[in-house]
């Protein structure tokens, strides 16, 4: 699995200003890494964040428990990063193919990490949606 860095654009409060926000993976062994930043001034306030992996073309999912679908081994989701940015953690359960964080505020100069086990399955049959 390679570097996958996500971006996605956020209106600011103060009107039609645009907020980049970049979304990093980091693959790692136990633990995968996210890392989730603005890359701008303009700050976001009041958010949801969805990392979903259910239209990567390879099958991803998070692997929390020694249950389920996922390869080896298995990390829960760990907030290492921004925890007085986020209002609440998140239930990640075995096989999930997504997650969203709740976010109070997140300006430039702050990012929201967290480690979890993302698992490929093997399953690369082609998803239309990814590619649109």
């Amino acid at each position: 699995m390679k570097l996958i860095v996500f971006l996605a654009a956020a209106l600011c409060s103060g009107g039609a200003l645009a907020a980049d926000l970049a979304v990093r993976f980091i693959e790692g062994a136990p633990k995968d890494r996210f890392s989730i930043s603005i890359d701008g001034a303009c700050a976001l306030h009041a958010a949801s964040i969805t990392i979903d992996l259910a239209t990567a073309p390879a099958g991803l999912l998070f692997d929390v428990t020694d249950q389920g679908a996922g390869v080896h081994v298995f990390q829960p989701f760990e907030l290492t990063a921004g925890r007085d940015l986020v209002l609440d953690l998140p239930l990640v359960k075995d096989g999930d193919k997504a997650v969203t964080l709740r976010v109070a505020r997140l300006v430039s100069v702050q990012s929201i990490d967290f480690t979890i086990d993302v698992d490929d399955t093997g399953d690369s049959r082609p998803n239309d949606d990814f590619r649109r």
